[in-house]
């Protein structure tokens, strides 16, 4: 009898959901926090084991050389500034683009779900842009990508870890010189139905927010975390401190799906042909002389074909070589899996059932908390931290 990864460890990737030829698993929430599962149909099951063969958890594949790695930016400002560090996620796909091809990144609908979308133009790229702090729906993107690349079409498959392995799972031994991967340094990933009900409750408690898409979590121009959205007034308006409850939790790793903690793919080497994030703490132990204020991204390139896709958009770039040794100071992830909290325990359950103002109360309104924000001022004073 089939049996799926164990539940844990399951990150809701969506290969075993994309490869099953009869339609037998569903990726359902959880009814407790939301996250995608997969739920096996065993009436309608024919023991294929496909499922089992694409799981990147079940069949641990294979990891790719000691990257690269550089410090780079979009040398456009519209296009770095825009973007939530230097702008080498447009960069890359404009250059798909451009060939022909087709980019699948991550959305946010005007209801608030997060999911993974494919874009074939410049203007379908747009709300791909800046980074979404939530566990995105694959969807079928998988087998839209796989049908893309088998009619010949340049695409580039963007998400988690976890999402590029479960990807590479479906493709199994099948190599693709048309696809690029590309995968992000992610310290783990909230539910989207924490999130749609942050946004409701927000909604409800601040004022109207008519277009849920329009929320943004991060600055675009700078390196700061200031969540915004866009009221009914047509103005974009700054989440103050009480309220960004969301993103306090998300930076105290309290809300992230278990299988998060044990994460197999926050490590060296990576599963992508080209890993970017932030450039935390770039010139703090190496000296760099260029101005980072506007975002500077860290570019870990993998494999041969990411190197042709970086030196292809040479032209469009700063690039500069830095060490790996720099770029894991700071980006933990690069090393290992967020750790996990004892808060985590009982978060969802308190989030979901309390308003805003009681879990920013409970958990931040605390001399504990206040301490700590106190002393990470601090390290950034001495530009240990960005």
């Amino acid at each position: 009898m089939i049996k799926l990864c164990q539940r844990d460890l399951c990150t809701g990737c969506g290969a075993c959901f994309n490869a099953c030829p009869h339609d037998s698993i569903k990726m359902i929430p959880s009814s407790g926090e939301g996250f995608l599962y997969p739920i096996l149909n065993h009436s309608t099951c024919v023991n294929c084991g496909l499922c089992s063969k694409v799981c990147p958890i079940l069949t641990h594949p294979t990891k790719n050389d000691v990257p690269d790695v550089y410090a780079a930016w979009n040398m456009e400002d519209s296009i770095r500034q825009s973007s939530s560090s230097g702008g080498m996620f447009l960069t890359l796909a404009h250059k798909i683009i451009e060939q022909g091809g087709v980019v699948y990144g991550v959305v946010i609908s005007k209801e608030g779900t997060v999911y993974h979308r494919r874009a074939d133009s410049v203007d379908g790229l747009k709300p791909m842009q800046g980074s979404k702090y939530v566990q995105s729906d694959t969807r079928y993107s998988f087998k839209e990508a796989l049908n893309d690349l088998k009619h010949g079409l340049p695409v580039m498959y963007t998400g988690t870890p976890c999402q590029i392995a479960g990807f590479r799972g479906l493709l199994g031994k099948r190599r693709f010189d048309n696809l690029l991967l590309v995968d992000i340094v992610c310290h783990g990933v909230p539910s989207n139905a924490l999130f749609k009900d942050y946004l409701s409750k927000l909604d409800i408690e601040w004022a109207d927010i008519p277009d849920k898409s329009s929320f943004i979590f991060r600055e675009l121009d700078a390196w700061g975390i200031a969540p915004s959205v866009k009221l009914a007034d047509g103005n974009r308006h700054r989440v103050p401190s009480e309220k960004d409850v969301y993103m306090k939790n998300f930076l105290s790793s309290y809300t992230f799906r278990e299988s998060c903690y044990s994460c197999q793919f926050a490590n060296i080497p990576r599963i992508s042909d080209i890993t970017i994030a932030d450039f935390w703490g770039i010139g703090a132990k190496i000296p760099f002389r260029e101005d980072t204020k506007k975002g500077c991204s860290l570019v870990l390139v993998n494999t041969v074909k990411g190197t042709m896709a970086v030196r292809g958009a040479e032209n469009n770039i700063f690039l500069e070589k830095r060490t790996l040794d720099e770029a894991v100071a700071v980006n933990y992830q690069l090393y290992r899996p967020s750790l996990r909290p004892k808060q985590r325990n009982g978060m969802y359950s308190y989030c979901l059932s309390h308003s805003i103002h009681d879990v920013y109360r409970h958990f931040y309104n605390t001399p504990y908390h206040k301490l700590r924000h106190l002393g990470g001022r601090f390290l950034r004073f001495l530009k240990i931290l960005k």
